[in-house]
């Protein structure tokens, strides 16, 4: 019985217990359903921070749950929450925005870009960015920072090795020489096979007018091409464009390819950035030359038995063996019959450098925009004697949302070059790398530099060691053949876009390239080569001026079908206005 009794009372127990509880809880649900605000629709618009442009596909997340939503063709959308809680925006290419709903019924979000996310995008055909799996065709992307790290004074000559069927080569004649850049091989018959070059949506005139009469043998001076006009410390990102498909909206001008440069730009929303970059780069000449270095100067096994018959086979090395005993050169004195020509690149060619300098700042405009501005200062003193190169860059680029549909975007660049004492190439004549090449193994190159250091005899004209008169005496060349190649260069850009509600929208893009170039040669009395064809010295200045205005207008929407399918629809107009000014050489 008390057995029972015991079973009973527990029996009780819990019953009463698991009532409590559930009382409890029911009481609790109520109280907390009292307490919970009631849900309420939330709709707005999501919008690029920077272009006003309205974005589609946006995922807008009620935090903490699994409640979401994609914003429609109008940027729009709507989602139910209460005042509690939290949205978040998010979207490929942009940052994340989170907003607490509180007592807003509507919220319009405006996302920034964010370079972190654009990884994986890259700059196509007119400034547009697309992501790497929605490009159809092959484009490479070169970053900024990495052409900095071993610096060129022509950016493009860092590129080489670094881009899959991009062939670069430059030349040896001095700090601003051309380069040479093939995409995907030879594919004309006509000789040139240059790529374009696009800088923030302007085309750019490569030419080269300092290099002349290349086929007739006297080469002139390699004056530098347009593209090496840029200052690397400027570039954003590179972009090539290989294929047909790729370069189409170029036309013509991009059968061979097109690079395209982004120089960097300020960002919206940030306050003063200040950037100082000094560099050095130290340039010497290795020599890779494997030349015999067992016989000497002569003919025929035999060594020059006078002045006039050393003269006569100075680039010839078919003499004797070397050993040592006195043996006339050039100049009728008779110096050891042993090996010199090791080292004799570095005897002539000296030890060079250039120093960089610059200067960048940029400013957010909160979200209406950013500018950034830069100086540069290059001084290169060349590995070739007695030559230089000096350049000074202005750049700036600014980007601003004039209201909620309209941005503009303003860039510009103005250079300033001087190029000192640039070698001329082709042929031998004038040109200073062709005697040293070819100096037999006993004779030290430092020999031709004659009495005067400079290549010149007593009375000033040229010491020539060789029996031709074409065949200029490399100090002669680097030493009295004078040479200054100016150049002045403005381009700038202006790009409107107006974007409608339903996001279509219309572009005007104006750009410009002019080119001043002055270039100046002097060949004094006493050239060998003059001397020979009766002209006692020359001196010639011409002046060139181009320029090339490029006006586009375009129309486009982006379509979307559907979650993961979306188009873009261009429309281009383009008017090209070009002119070559080409001011008759003075010579006196």
């Amino acid at each position: 019985m008390q057995r029972n009794l015991y079973y009973n009372s527990l029996s009780f127990l819990f019953k009463n217990v698991a009532f409590a509880a559930l009382f409890i809880a029911l009481l609790t649900a109520t109280v907390m359903a009292q307490d919970r605000p009631a849900a309420k629709l939330i709709t707005g618009t999501v919008s690029d921070s920077n272009t006003k442009e309205l974005l589609i596909g946006v995922t807008v997340t009620l935090k903490g749950t699994n409640t979401k939503v994609s914003t429609d063709i109008k940027g729009a959308y709507s989602i139910a929450a209460n005042s509690s809680s939290t949205l978040v925006f998010s979207t490929i290419g942009y940052k994340t925005v989170t907003v607490v709903v509180g007592d807003q019924t509507k919220i319009d979000v405006k996302l920034q870009a964010s370079t972190e996310q654009l990884k994986d995008v890259m700059v196509t055909a007119l400034g547009i960015t697309k992501e790497k799996r929605a490009i159809g065709y092959s484009v490479s992307e070169v970053k900024g920072a990495s052409i900095t790290e071993a610096r060129e004074n022509s950016f493009v000559n860092s590129l080489e090795g670094r881009v899959a069927g991009v062939n670069v080569s430059g030349v040896a004649t001095g700090p601003n020489g051309a380069t040479n850049v093939v995409i995907r091989g030879i594919t004309s018959m006509t000789g040139n096979n240059q790529p374009l070059y696009v800088l923030n949506g302007i085309p750019l005139v490569n030419n080269n007018y300092a290099t002349t009469d290349v086929q007739g043998g006297y080469g002139g001076k390699d004056g530098g091409d347009g593209i090496g006009d840029i200052n690397p410390d400027d570039i954003e990102t590179i972009s090539i464009l290989k294929g047909a498909a790729a370069t189409a909206l170029y036309g013509y001008r991009g059968s061979n390819g097109v690079v395209l440069i982004t120089t960097k730009k300020g960002k919206s929303g940030e306050g003063l950035g200040v950037e100082i970059n000094s560099n050095f780069v130290a340039e010497d000449v290795i020599d890779e030359t494997n030349f015999q270095t067992e016989y000497g100067q002569g003919n025929n096994g035999a060594k020059p038995v006078s002045g006039p018959d050393a003269l006569g086979s100075m680039e010839s090395s078919w003499g004797a063996k070397l050993d040592g005993k006195p043996t006339f050169q050039f100049d009728g004195v008779k110096r050891p019959y042993s090996e010199a020509a090791t080292g004799n690149l570095g005897r002539f060619y000296q030890s060079g450098g250039d120093f960089t300098n610059t200067f960048a700042f940029s400013k957010g405009f909160g979200d209406d925009g950013a500018t950034r501005f830069s100086v540069s200062d290059l001084n290169d003193q060349s590995y070739i004697p007695n030559a230089g190169f000096k350049r000074l860059t202005f750049n700036q680029t600014t980007n601003l949302k004039l209201d909620k549909h309209l941005t503009l975007d303003l860039s510009s660049q103005y250079v300033s070059e001087y190029t000192r004492n640039a070698p001329n190439v082709s042929d031998a004549v004038g040109n200073l790398n062709w005697g040293v090449m070819f100096v037999p193994p006993n004779i030290n190159i430092t020999t031709l530099a004659g009495p005067n250091k400079n290549g010149t005899v007593a009375n000033g004209n040229e010491l020539n060691p060789f029996a031709d008169p074409y065949t200029t005496n490399p100090y002669f060349a680097a030493y009295e053949l004078q040479g200054a190649i100016h150049r002045n260069r403005f381009t700038g850009s202006a790009n409107a876009k107006y974007t409608f509600d339903n996001g279509f929208f219309i572009g005007l893009a104006v750009a410009d390239d002019y080119t001043n170039d002055r270039n100046t040669n002097i060949e004094p009395a006493g050239t060998g080569y003059l001397v020979d064809e009766g002209i006692n010295g020359d001196m010639s200045e011409q002046n060139v001026k181009q320029t090339e205005l490029n006006i586009d207008l375009t129309t486009g929407k982006k379509f979307k079908f559907g979650k993961d399918f979306s188009t873009n629809i261009i429309l281009l107009s383009r008017l090209l206005i070009g002119a070559i000014k080409q001011i008759p050489a003075r010579q006196c």
